[in-house]
């Protein structure tokens, strides 16, 4: 699903839209965009944990049977102040330690809200409100080399890689989506891993997570 940012006729939507065309006429100054890591809840509700009021979003969360999951978030500041991206694990996510040595392939799902075709000139937004808001989600190999310590793969439609280490079971590492860098963070057991991932350039920002299972 995408949106145009600009397009969206709500009030707050309207009002963003006269805020910007006088701050382009103006010069006046903006945050531009920004992401980063964030705790939901565990039935994965985002929005109150973010330090910026965030509408005019697209949002997501996995949450499996075991409690296990991630959230994220990504649209504009409610303050007229530039484009978010949020994510992390729900706090109930858990999982076991992984071995210390063998390799396992685990297949699952990702998504993620992406921000496109950002504006921006000397560190402004430019012109009316900008950017192309969409939701995705696809499947996703990964494999874990419990020797090694690391978690990698692609997406089965090529959009999202993942180049996770793990230390025990703390996931860190970098992802790429269409092209975007972003962090990664998580937890990686025996049988189990799941990722929250965000980035944040001039013009693009990504926010999702995946979940993948043992097979």
């Amino acid at each position: 699903m995408i949106d145009r940012l600009n397009c969206v006729p709500s009030f707050h939507a309207v009002k963003f839209l006269a805020i910007l065309i006088l701050c382009g006429a103006c010069g006046g100054p903006s945050d531009g965009t920004d992401s980063g890591f964030v705790t939901p809840s565990n039935t994965g509700d985002i929005s109150s944990n973010v330090s910026d009021s965030i509408f005019n979003s697209r949002s997501g969360k996995y949450i499996d049977e075991d409690g296990d999951g991630y959230a994220y978030v990504a649209g504009a500041t409610d303050d007229q102040s530039g484009f978010r991206g949020y994510a992390g694990l729900v706090p109930s996510t858990s999982v076991e330690a992984p071995p210390s040595s063998g390799q396992a392939q685990m297949k699952g799902v990702y998504g993620a809200a992406t921000i496109s075709e950002i504006e921006m000139k000397n560190g402004f937004i430019v012109g009316t409100m900008t950017g192309r808001l969409t939701s995705e989600s696809g499947a996703i190999t990964l494999t874990a080399d419990f020797a090694k310590g690391t978690l990698g793969g692609t997406s089965d439609n090529g959009k999202l890689v993942v180049n996770g280490k793990f230390s025990g079971k703390d996931l860190t590492g970098s992802v790429s989506l269409s092209g975007v860098a972003g962090e990664l963070d998580g937890l990686v057991g025996g049988q189990k891993a799941i990722g929250a991932f965000h980035g944040d350039s001039s013009t693009n920002i990504i926010a999702g997570g995946f979940l993948v299972n043992a097979e």
